[in-house]
């Protein structure tokens, strides 16, 4: 032994495209969506038509979405250009928001402020924070990880599941998934 390390490493490479739905109108006026099933408007189909054109070129070999509506919809329409098959998983469901969902965006946020606790682990009653929603897509991405190796994978979910999620990715907390925006359909 000459004192030289050697390191064997098995790479794992899928390629993820981690696509936002479809705007909805809730989107548009700054509602908080949740899991609420709401669907994409004109624009979010325009959108999702647009998304899978560009998709169609990549040649993907797997789509997966969320199970909540706007999702979807979006995923049908690249299901659609593709032929491809809709994998739907509760697990890329959007944040459980609860009381809030339907209601403007500030309310959340007033409620967030007086928290005890910093806002990744905040839940309302009888909903999630973005810690427990990280916790339950890295379940699916470890799942996709083992099962699609070497294939070019579409996950259609919904911007707070993609943005804990891309955390997670980087072994990261949740903590700063707000950093993370995403645009409809991007």
């Amino acid at each position: 032994d000459n004192g030289n390390l050697i390191f064997d490493f098995k790479y794992c490479l899928v390629k993820l495209f981690l696509c936002r739905h479809g705007q909805t109108d809730h989107n548009r006026n700054d509602i908080i969506q949740g899991q609420m099933n709401t669907s994409v408007n004109k624009k979010g189909l325009k959108q999702a038509e647009k998304l899978a054109k560009r998709l169609r070129e990549e040649n993907i070999d797997f789509i997966y979405s969320s199970s909540i509506n706007r999702a979807e919809e979006t995923a049908k329409v690249l299901s659609e250009k593709t032929g491809l098959d809709v994998n739907k998983t509760d697990h890329l469901k959007e944040i459980d928001r609860a009381r809030f969902e339907g209601e403007p965006s500030e309310s959340l946020m007033e409620e967030v402020a007086g928290a005890d606790v910093e806002e990744y682990l905040w839940s309302p009653k009888n909903g999630e924070s973005w810690k427990e929603v990280k916790d339950r897509c890295m379940k699916f991405f470890q799942r996709i990880k083992k099962e699609h190796e070497g294939e070019k994978v579409a996950v259609v979910a919904h911007g707070g599941s993609i943005s804990v999620s891309i955390m997670g990715m980087l072994k990261h907390s949740a903590k700063n998934c707000y950093r993370i925006h995403q645009d409809n359909c991007c």
